[in-house]
């Protein structure tokens, strides 16, 4: 039986964007099998609506990306500082990719400088300091991206934003 609560109403705009959706998905950078002979990157980001994060591997400049990740705050990480959201944006993603992780050497980019001296911040907030120490399996180095160059992650901690839009005859309206 089909669920009359909340029906499909495919239109004009929604072929334009399936198929504007399923080129880009179709074209470089698509995403490509892991190789665990090969360094891994992580570049993270957060946003007030949700966090994001992109698995990816090649040569500095090149790399593809191997796995995307989002997922939208829960209304008590909303409320956290930004220094806490980023920092929450990188255990979620680590934690999420363990598999791919554990036992090597990875690179992780954050586009908030404070980060890449999380291991002097964690005497300060308790909640850093939890998360650092769920960190210790990882081995990884931590450096800084400009928030302009991290542009994928950047997207994806929006997403949760984007995909809570939701269509109601001409308005559009935000559920939060």
């Amino acid at each position: 039986m089909k669920d009359q609560r909340n029906p499909v109403v495919w239109n004009e705009d929604c072929e334009t964007a399936f198929q504007a959706l399923k080129s880009c998905l179709c074209s470089s950078p698509v995403l490509r099998s892991p190789d665990f002979e090969q360094r891994f990157l992580v570049q993270t980001d957060a946003s007030a609506v949700g966090l994001g994060a992109v698995l990816a591997q090649g040569d500095p400049g090149e790399e593809r990306p191997v796995r995307y990740l989002s997922r939208k705050l829960l209304p008590r990480e909303t409320r956290y500082s930004t220094v806490e959201k980023e920092g929450l944006a990188i255990k979620w993603a680590l934690e999420s990719l363990r598999y791919y992780l554990l036992g090597r050497e990875f690179d992780l980019e954050t586009d908030h400088r404070a980060l890449t001296w999380m291991n002097s911040m964690k005497d300060h907030n308790s909640r850093l300091t939890r998360w650092y120490l769920s960190l210790q399996p990882f081995q990884f180095q931590i450096r800084h991206r400009a928030g302009k160059t991290n542009v994928v992650a950047d997207y994806l901690s929006r997403l949760p934003h984007i995909v809570n839009l939701e269509e109601e005859g001409d308005n559009v309206t935000e559920r939060q």
